[in-house]
C-alpha cells in the first residue's frame, strides 16, 4: 500500500511538473516555447522565474508548490493546447517546405511564425 501511495504521489508531481513547465514556456519563459511567442507580461514572468528559482535554491518545497499550482488554470492549458497546435501546424508546414527544396518558403514560414531562424533545437553537443 504504502508503494502505490508513492508511485501515486511521484506521478503527480510529475504531471505537474510538466504541465507547469509547458505553461511557463507557452507564457514566455524557458525559451518561448520555440516559437517566440511572448504573449505574457515579461516583468510579471520574470518575477515568476526569480520566484521558483529562488524556492528551488533555497529548497523551500511549500513556495514553490504554491507558485506551480497558480499556474494551473483552464486559460493557461487552453493558451498551451493552443500554442502546441500552432508549433505542429508550423513543423508540419517546414518538413514540407524542405522535402519540396523549397528554401523560399521556409523563410516565409519563419517569418509567418514569428520563428527567428536560429534553429529551436538545443544547439552542438559535445561528440555527440
Amino acid at each position: 500500500m504504502k508503494k502505490k501511495t508513492s508511485v501515486g504521489i511521484l506521478a503527480f508531481f510529475a504531471v505537474l511538473l510538466l504541465g507547469v513547465a509547458g505553461v511557463v514556456s507557452a507564457n514566455g519563459g524557458f525559451g518561448n516555447f520555440g516559437m517566440g511567442i511572448n504573449s505574457g507580461n515579461s516583468t510579471q514572468m520574470q518575477e515568476f522565474r526569480t520566484q521558483v528559482h529562488d524556492s528551488v535554491i533555497t529548497g523551500d518545497f511549500s513556495t514553490w508548490k504554491s507558485l506551480m499550482e497558480s499556474e494551473i488554470t483552464q486559460d493557461n492549458f487552453d493558451s498551451m493546447r493552443e500554442r502546441s497546435q500552432t508549433m505542429e501546424e508550423f513543423r508540419d508546414k517546414m518538413e514540407s517546405a524542405r522535402d519540396a527544396g523549397d528554401y523560399t518558403l521556409m523563410q516565409q514560414l519563419r517569418e509567418e511564425y514569428n520563428v527567428n531562424g536560429k534553429g529551436q533545437g538545443m544547439g552542438p553537443r559535445n561528440g555527440i
